[in-house]
């Protein structure tokens, strides 16, 4: 119960709960109850533990969309405390980081979503593009190398990969793989192709 409290001072007091310019009147706990009412001037939400960590998790990717990174981290980490093992929140987190360039946090977040969750080949390829920017280029291959064989005809796990190849000047297999990406409609394949395939 104090860890509840704790937590609900601390978004009290750093964020206003999406509620725009409301003003928290006051939030209700209801002994051994897990909902947690709010009520402002102009609305009353109830949510329990598990819509508080759904709750903060869409109001990140919201934020996120708007490019407000910042704001999004600090939605995803108010997921996180509601529910610890969200990969959701995890890898979102370390998607918004990456756009924020700290490339090292963004890793550690989507490897804990990949320890939850290793099943998302989207979060091989996040976390591959987040070593091609340190130019840790073997462990890049890996993770491009795990989220092909997920997902051997995804346009983005073939560009990624056939971008890396390129940054290591393996010009060949690069273009085999850009290729199989502009013929699975990644548009971003052709300028590549353009400088390096003829």
């Amino acid at each position: 119960m104090l860890a509840r409290i704790f937590i609900l001072s601390f978004i009290t007091l750093t964020h206003t709960l999406a509620f725009g310019q409301d003003t928290i009147k006051k939030i209700i706990i209801a002994a051994g109850n897990d909902n947690i009412r709010v009520v402002t001037e102009n609305k009353t939400v109830e949510f329990n533990n598990g819509d508080m960590g759904n709750y903060y998790l869409a109001e990140g990717k919201k934020k996120g969309l708007k490019e407000d990174y910042q704001g999004a981290i600090d939605d995803f980490t108010l997921a996180l405390m509601f529910d610890e093992k969200s990969a959701e929140a995890y890898y979102n987190r370390g998607l918004a980081t990456y756009y924020l360039s700290n490339f090292e946090s963004a890793i550690d977040d989507i490897s804990k979503a990949i320890s939850i969750d290793s099943t998302r080949e989207n979060y091989y390829s996040q976390r591959g593009i987040c070593y091609s920017m340190l130019s840790q280029y073997p462990k890049a291959k890996t993770d491009f190398d795990i989220a092909l064989r997920m997902s051997p005809n995804s346009a983005n796990c073939n560009l990624n990969m056939g971008v890396l190849l390129l940054s290591i000047e393996s010009y060949a297999d690069a273009c085999d793989y850009l290729f199989k990406a502009q013929e699975l409609g990644s548009e971003k394949a052709n300028s590549a192709i353009d400088q390096y395939c003829k």
